[in-house]
């Protein structure tokens, strides 16, 4: 016995929106091939692009990977012992005035790279200077007062020989003058010498090839060599020095590879971008 259920009358236009719903679900249900063409005509052409497939055009193969092959052999490979490390300078010199005087000119950038012999400071040279010609004219005197007494030494030689106008302790006597005035023509040559040094030592010079650090004294100092007044410091950084430590357990390893050959450091800053 069949019963009917009876359904409250739909309006038309509910009718057409629920035929377009049901349409759009069928239309994303079916496939691409079934959705363009006819039903009847889906499931053949569908089977007949298989069957075609199968016969004439392969399936794409994966693509193959490129194995390489060489022939295994033994032989070293380097041992890298890693450690942290500090650099010092190769050579550092403390600049200091050896003469007394005042400072006149600074001819040096801080941080500035100098060779050596470079001109870093220059001290007032005036005093040293009169010196030197004061040492020049004594030296001068003595000169001519040696060969004053040399001219004597040479008259009582030749009256000595005669035995007339001259005696032995006249000629001895003469002999010690003229070898008095060439020991003050030597000590004032010594004296010319020492106040040129202090002339030279005037111009302070760098010792060595390197990076000058702060001007510790400014124009217009005064400055003695006795007080030790440091002027600048040198830096030399080429060459240079890396200190650093290396772990106990490789130590004997590190000093068995020294024994046979030199051992090659390499130095790298913190981001080890590449050696130093």
């Amino acid at each position: 016995m069949r019963r009917w259920i009876r359904l409250p009358a739909l309006k038309p236009l509910a009718l057409l929106a629920a035929a377009l719903l049901i349409a759009a679900g069928v239309h994303w249900l079916l496939p691409a091939d079934a959705a363009r063409e006819p039903a009847g005509s889906a499931n053949s052409a569908h089977t007949g692009a298989q069957t075609g497939q199968a016969a004439g055009q392969p399936a794409q193969q994966k693509r193959a990977v490129p194995v390489l092959a060489t022939a295994a052999s033994a032989r070293d490979f380097p041992i890298i012992i890693r450690g942290l490390g500090s650099v010092q300078a190769f050579n550092t010199v403390t600049v200091k005035s050896r003469v007394d005087g005042q400072i006149t000119q600074v001819a040096f950038q801080e941080g500035q790279h100098v060779k050596a012999g470079d001109v870093l400071m220059q001290i007032d040279p005036r005093p040293y200077q009169a010196q030197l010609a004061q040492a020049t004219a004594n030296k001068a005197k003595d000169e001519a007062n040696l060969a004053n007494a040399q001219r004597d030494l040479a008259r009582l030689a030749a009256l000595l020989q005669t035995q007339l106008a001259a005696t032995r302790q006249q000629y001895d006597t003469q002999k010690a003058l003229v070898d008095q005035l060439t020991a003050a023509v030597q000590a004032d040559q010594a004296q010319i010498d020492a106040v040129k040094l202090n002339v030279e030592y005037a111009t302070v010079r760098s010792p060595i090839e390197g990076i000058t650090g702060l001007r510790l004294v400014d124009v217009g100092n005064l400055v003695a060599a006795s007080g030790g007044t440091p002027l600048v410091v040198v830096t030399q950084i080429k060459p240079i020095y890396v200190t650093f430590t290396v772990p106990e357990r490789d130590l004997v390893l590190v000093r068995q590879t020294m024994a046979k050959h030199p051992v090659t450091v390499l130095a790298f800053d913190s981001e080890e971008p590449s050696a130093l």
